[in-house]
């Protein structure tokens, strides 16, 4: 029976603890986390050899395909020069399309191939093929089908070729912060659930990348910025587009839940945003939740949120949408103008800006001896066989707030 973290402790018979040999797994088998492996190691006798081939079985397994959406019939092969890399990642956030059926997410990469996104980074994919034939914003988005659906935690296999992603950058798209995490990929695979609670590895990184101040990433008025919305007594938070060098994704600590406030964005939406600690005196509202299955009433978010407090330790997700130009007044955004007003304007007299979201909430529960302690160790000896670079967990200490 598996006990909290860190060290799980897995026990055979009642007598025989295999915590060390479920230590030895998440070397090979970082996206999995210690139910998968002790549960395999236990269907091994313990013996190791054997659970390292019965995960690598599963590691080989093809579970459900993701696409994207309205592919055309006939498309050209693309030619590229170099290799395809692979990437096994984590399902850190994902936000579902207000009106369409789709939906976009973010990744924590466990296992990688490639010397340039390394473990521990965090990626955003795109379906190369949809981007590169029609160009459109729905190119960012992958289609929502309930057989192939990642919730958070889940085990993603993605295939892709650097050059993708360079030519992509080369345009204007890499003028923007996204530019930091968008990956263009040629498939991608979903494998299997995984809790990251269980995951010692993901879980280690995330903590050890969290902030406990959204300026540690963001720096006001450099980056960080807020402007007043149409709507009376709100504001839009945001990060200047033209700050190229900054992160679009922010993993934020949430030591003061107790003041974490859900509502809805108007008298006349049932869209839902929240008011939050960022920080030593640093508070964001109105900021538009985005994140999948935040969709019930703001009181029942606020209750679930406040009764969880004391045994959770929540990690904010902080995504930037993608870049547009405020508008003139009366309009948050130049694309709210009709086509008429617009054509009257000159867009660059308007500053582009990405305004913060909520794309998710992951929570970790409360473990006194852990303390966010698991910190990630990229060392070269942390190898797979056949190249592959992974991420390992070690004991460490994570400073606080003053």
């Amino acid at each position: 029976m598996a006990c909290s973290l860190p060290g799980s402790c897995w026990q055979r018979s009642g007598t025989e603890d295999m915590s060390e040999s479920v230590r030895k797994l998440r070397h090979n088998f970082p996206m999995y986390d210690d139910d998968v492996l002790g549960s395999h190691l236990l269907q091994a006798g313990n013996d190791l050899e054997q659970a390292v081939l019965s995960l690598s079985s599963l590691d080989a397994e093809k579970t459900c395909s993701l696409i994207p959406l309205d592919l055309p019939c006939c498309r050209p092969d693309r030619k590229r020069s170099g290799r395809p890399q692979k990437i096994i990642a984590n399902v850190l956030a994902r936000t579902d399309h207000a009106h369409l059926p789709l939906f976009c997410f973010v990744l924590l990469i466990t296992v990688s191939e490639s010397e340039k996104y390394r473990p521990g980074r965090i990626v955003r994919p795109i379906p190369e093929d949809r981007f590169r034939l029609l160009g459109d914003e729905k190119g960012h988005f992958w289609k929502r089908m309930p057989s192939a659906l990642p919730e958070v935690g889940h085990v993603v296999e993605i295939h892709f070729y650097e050059e993708d992603t360079a030519d992509y950058l080369q345009a204007a798209h890499g003028n923007y912060p996204h530019q930091n995490e968008d990956l263009l990929c040629t498939s991608l695979i979903l494998r299997s659930r995984c809790n990251l609670q269980r995951n010692v590895v993901a879980r280690g990184a995330l903590l050890s990348m969290a902030v406990d101040h959204v300026e540690q990433r963001w720096p006001w008025a450099r980056g960080l910025g807020k402007f007043k919305s149409v709507q009376p007594g709100k504001f839009i938070w945001y990060v200047s587009a033209q700050q190229k060098h900054l992160p679009s994704v922010l993993v934020l600590r949430q030591h003061r839940p107790q003041e974490v406030h859900f509502k809805y964005r108007s008298d006349s939406s049932d869209r839902v945003c929240v008011d939050f600690p960022a920080g030593r005196r640093r508070r964001l509202s109105d900021v538009a939740v985005t994140a999948a299955g935040f969709n019930r009433h703001p009181l029942d978010l606020n209750a679930s949120f406040h009764q969880k407090a004391s045994d959770v330790d929540f990690l904010f997700i902080l995504g930037l949408a993608r870049a547009e130009r405020c508008g003139p007044a009366g309009f948050n955004r130049l694309a709210e103008c009709s086509e008429a007003h617009q054509r009257r304007l000159d867009p660059e007299d308007y500053e582009e800006y990405c305004q913060i979201l909520l794309i998710g909430i992951i929570e970790l529960r409360k473990v006194p001896e852990f303390d966010g302690a698991a910190l990630v160790s990229q060392s070269a000896a942390s190898f797979r066989p056949g190249g592959s670079h992974t991420m390992t967990a070690t004991s460490g200490s994570t400073s606080r707030p003053n």
